[in-house]
């Protein structure tokens, strides 16, 4: 089954709590949207997801621009960026205003701070990837189930 189909097999608004760690960090935009949107659909009003990325912002940038850092992101596949083209699922990441404004559209929130990770060279980090907790509010986007 291809990740941009899937499905959870759970209820809508039937859990409190998701949790996907280094998930996002492996999936390309159009699986990675489908997930979050499972993710919103199965969330209750006021449930968090507590998620892992690799974020791009101008500070996790610089230290690889300058060689530093696990991993760099030099390769564009759609809307994610890559660590190697061809092993595009490799290493994923994400610009870090675009999955805010996309969080924002299915009906999740990003719970501040987000938890900053040493994957770019960052000298002060909570993890490795950066930790992003998410909160469903309102209702959400529905996408019709596979």
């Amino acid at each position: 089954m291809e990740p941009s189909s899937f499905g959870f097999p759970c209820a809508d608004s039937s859990f409190d709590v998701v949790v996907a760690t280094s998930l996002f960090t492996h999936l390309l935009a159009e699986a990675a949207a489908r997930y979050m949107t499972e993710v919103a659909r199965v969330l209750r009003p006021g449930g968090r997801c507590l998620t892992t990325f690799f974020l791009l912002c101008d500070e996790s940038r610089a230290p690889g621009e300058q060689g530093l850092g696990g991993y760099r992101f030099p390769a564009r596949v759609g809307d994610a960026w890559v660590a190697d083209g061809a092993q595009s699922e490799a290493a994923v990441a994400y610009g870090e205003e675009p999955l805010r404004a996309f969080c924002a559209r299915v009906g999740l929130n990003v719970v501040e701070p987000v938890l900053w990770g040493a994957w770019c060279g960052r000298e002060r980090f909570a993890g490795y990837q950066d930790t992003v907790i998410l909160e469903r509010v309102g209702e959400v986007q529905r996408v019709p189930r596979p």
